[in-house]
């Protein structure tokens, strides 16, 4: 349903969608996908990460790559004990502190697929 190409997305966006799938694999029909996602859905999603990136540049610059943040953006907002404090890479403690802190400002999110067969964000507590 989206008009929005995953390749047209930046790493960032592209390594939370992921992680979003990831997480949401026990509970969505295994033939669900990206191109499953309402508009709706993908804005919210796009403009959370820009949001996000832009609010932190700094500190995202001394963490992960790109894609990597990304996914620790999702893990993190869905308080989740990883995100940025993941333990396979380097990324100093008061970094993954602050962007933790600042991930966690942000409601939790899941993916629900609703009776029509796309996918919808539910939101959760702030």
């Amino acid at each position: 349903m989206t008009t929005l190409k995953y390749n047209d997305l930046s790493a960032f966006t592209k390594g939370y969608i992921d992680a979003m799938f990831f997480a949401a694999d026990d509970y969505l029909s295994p033939e669900t996908g990206f191109n499953d996602l309402t508009d709706e859905a993908l804005a919210t999603i796009v403009g959370d990460c820009a949001g996000f990136e832009l609010s932190n540049s700094d500190l995202l610059s001394q963490a992960g790559t790109p894609t990597e943040n990304g996914h620790d953006f999702w893990v993190a907002r869905n308080r989740e004990l990883t995100g940025f404090w993941i333990w396979n890479r380097f990324c100093p403690k008061n970094v993954g502190d602050a962007l933790m802190c600042a991930s966690r400002k942000y409601q939790e999110q899941s993916l629900a697929q609703g009776d029509d067969g796309f996918l919808y964000l539910e939101q959760g507590r702030a």
